[in-house]
């Protein structure tokens, strides 16, 4: 049966990928919000900066480097999230990372 039909709502997105999978996990695990669907603005539902600070961290662990707090203001759903993250995209270290010494 159709959910949306029955329902009158359309069903939440489900993951696409292993990284949308992953990160779904982590916001899930990380924030009160009990329902969380890879399309979901994360500050509409309503998390807190210091919630927003756990994932970043927990991120981090997978993925070092790549992501900042500030960037949950530009992609602000797992899929925006995901779709940043397997692009790839690598820090300048003028950017406001930490020097790395073995450049020295």
């Amino acid at each position: 049966r159709d959910l949306e039909a029955s329902t009158g709502t359309a069903p939440k997105s489900q993951a696409r990928s292993e990284l949308e999978l992953l990160l779904l996990d982590i916001c899930r695990r990380s924030i009160t919000v009990t329902e969380v669907s890879v399309d979901d603005d994360l500050f509409d539902l309503g998390v807190a900066s210091l919630e927003l600070a756990v994932i970043c961290e927990e991120i981090d662990d997978y993925f070092p480097g790549r992501l900042e707090l500030s960037d949950f203001l530009e992609y602000t759903s797992v899929a925006d999230l995901a779709a940043f993250l397997d692009a790839g995209t690598v820090r300048d270290p003028g950017d406001g990372a930490p020097p790395d010494p073995s450049r020295d």
